[in-house]
């Protein structure tokens, strides 16, 4: 039941209970407190009471005597002390009435006492009338005596009552002190085990309830670290079970994403390991069969400098320290001696961990793909020396026979040559831009800058595809500036020659193409913007991709590799610059570079927006 309570519950009942228990013993307290005003107020009144019984007692005495003085000397002085006495006698008796007229059944001798007091004083009066009357031979008279005796009759009943007033008074008063007494000790005693049995049954409810579901908490953690089951699901509905369900959850999770990284560690085709500062194997993935001819086991304890060729050793071990100080790059290469003695080639991305003190390490097999790239060169190479060079042959004897070297031709001969001259062209363009593509793999590009006019360069390459553009019957126009930059002329001219060579394939007849060139904050930019179909805006990402090809029936009508944009971007990008390409279907595309430039001078600007403004060439 007590496992249905909430945390902020527990904490209520830590705080109410202890008040309660507090407020019923205070409430205790102030009712043996009232109790005890309220008989403390009773023995007052008890007090008073008996005062004014003695008060009375002594008054009717002393009356007595002071008429027994007066019948002896007559003197005025006596008489008075007699008056004040029955006065005094008078106050004490309405004192007395007044104190025991709230409960009259229980003071009932108070009315033998009044009743003996009016008596008494009637007496007294008497006498007086008769000392008055017979004044000397009173004394010796019968009356006296019979009043005497009426005044000892009326004294005897006055001290019966008192006393048994008294008497009530006296119990009455012994038994509210002994309640009293006996009250407080076990309101006190009470007051004192009731705390601390609610302090105890808190103190075994938290210990039960709160305490022990901590430990078990504080248990699965260890339990936890140390990859033990946890404990059984704490039961009931209150946050620690709640936090309990969370973290079973949350080891179930963590169990989880060990199988599948365990999973991941084990299929992975690539090794992952982890070394030492020492550079010792302590953990390494079952690819280390495939990769180093050794299974995992024989794997650890064994050092990289076991495995690595001696001659990329001290490379490697200085990456590695490199990437303990944090300056190594993402990856590094070296060979490896395996088992069987052969030879593989690794590809590695290591990180350090500075707490753990050890490497943890990623190493790709890349011994294929060297495999291939060596093949690949020795493609290039071939196609470079054994194709190109009888081709070239081929295009300068064709251009012979079409210069009419062997004596005029037939018209239909002619032709055939004309056509074998445009295809040996066309092949020996495919070649160089596979070389090209090839050479930007390998970052063997070259680009040799050195300051040239940049509209110089533009009316080049204009020249060089206007006759073609004749042909087709499109218009180029060109809108340069005359401005002085730091370029590889060459390397632009094939930009520029791609850009509209790839703008005449796609601009039907009888539109303009537009090559124009405008100078930005530190940039200059290229255009070259014709009328064709355009290109979708989903393709314009991926048009400077290898052998990307917007249709694919493009490759074959408009005979194109694919490449000439992939190398603009190379050439663009080892001047520093960009490029990209904006289009609208239907309307034309704008394919545009940008290349870095120093701040132009103002005179420089101004000449430059001018001839903006007023060059064109056609």
């Amino acid at each position: 039941m007590s496992f249905t309570l909430k945390l902020s519950q527990k904490a209520l009942l830590l705080i109410a209970v202890p008040l309660v228990s507090e407020g019923a013993f205070l409430l205790m307290l102030t009712l043996a407190f009232d109790r005890a005003k309220a008989e403390a107020d009773s023995q007052i009144h008890s007090k008073s009471v008996l005062t004014d019984i003695d008060q009375i007692l002594i008054c009717n005495l002393d009356g007595a005597k002071s008429l027994l003085q007066y019948n002896r000397s007559k003197g005025a002085e006596r008489r008075k002390e007699y008056e004040g006495d029955i006065v005094k006698g008078e106050n004490a008796l309405a004192s007395l009435k007044a104190l025991t007229d709230t409960n009259a059944e229980d003071y009932s001798p108070v009315h033998e006492i009044e009743g003996c007091w009016q008596e008494a004083k009637a007496i007294g009066t008497d006498i007086l009338a008769q000392m008055d009357e017979h004044k000397d031979d009173f004394e010796r008279g019968s009356q006296l005596t019979l009043l005497q005796f009426r005044i000892l009759g009326v004294s005897a009943r006055l001290k019966r009552a008192i006393q048994i007033l008294e008497k009530m008074e006296d119990e009455r008063a012994k038994h509210v002190s002994h309640a009293y007494r006996d009250a407080l000790p076990m309101i006190l005693l009470a007051g004192f085990l009731l705390n601390v049995v609610v302090a105890l049954a808190l103190a075994v409810s938290f210990m039960r309830t709160t305490a022990s579901r901590l430990k078990v908490l504080t248990e699965n953690t260890v339990r936890l670290t140390s990859n033990a089951p946890l404990n059984e699901p704490l039961q009931g509905s209150d946050e620690l079970k709640q936090i309990d369900q969370v973290f079973h959850l949350m080891v179930e999770a963590l169990q989880e994403a060990a199988r599948k990284e365990r999973a991941v560690i084990d299929n992975a085709v690539d090794v992952i390991c982890s070394i030492d500062e020492k550079l010792t194997f302590y953990a390494c993935s079952p690819a280390s069969t495939n990769v180093f001819g050794y299974e995992p086991e024989e794997m650890l304890g064994m050092r990289l400098v076991q495995i690595v060729v001696p001659e990329d050793f001290e490379k490697t071990r200085k990456e590695f320290e490199r990437v303990k100080q944090d300056l190594q790059k993402p990856f590094f290469e070296f060979q490896v001696k395996r088992k069987d003695g052969g030879i593989a080639d690794l590809r590695c991305s290591a990180h350090w961990s500075t707490t753990e003190k050890s490497f943890y390490c990623v190493a790709s097999d890349i011994t294929a793909r060297r495999e291939v790239e060596r093949l690949k060169q020795e493609f290039i190479s071939m196609m470079s020396h054994d194709l190109r060079t009888p081709l070239m042959s081929i295009q300068a004897s064709l251009a012979l026979l079409s210069a009419g070297a062997s004596g005029e031709l037939q018209p239909s001969a002619a032709r055939h040559v004309e056509d074998a001259e445009r295809n040996i062209a066309y092949i020996i363009s495919l070649i160089n831009s596979m070389i090209d593509v090839e050479r930007m793999d390998t970052a063997k590009l070259q680009i040799h800058t050195y300051e040239h006019d940049l509209a110089e360069v533009m009316e080049t390459a204009i020249q060089a595809v206007r006759s073609l553009a004749a042909n087709k019957g499109i218009q180029l126009v060109c809108q340069s500036i005359e401005v002085n930059l730091e370029f590889d002329a060459d390397r632009i001219v094939q930009v520029l020659i791609n850009l509209i060579s790839n703008a005449l394939k796609f601009s039907p007849r009888g539109t303009t193409i537009t090559v124009e060139a405008k100078v930005l904050a530190a940039e200059v930019e290229i255009c070259v913007a014709d009328q064709g179909r355009g290109i979708p805006e989903g393709d314009l990402p991926s048009v400077f991709e290898r052998f990307k090809q917007v249709e694919e029936a493009d490759a074959r009508e408009k005979k194109g590799s694919g490449l000439g944009l992939a190398i603009c971007k190379a050439i663009v990008e080892a001047h520093g610059g960009t490029i990209g390409a904006e289009s609208r279907l239907g309307e034309g595309t704008t394919f545009w570079f940008r290349l870095p430039a120093p701040p132009l001078t103002v005179s420089g600007a101004a000449s430059a927006a001018a001839a903006a403004e007023g060059k064109s060439k056609t």
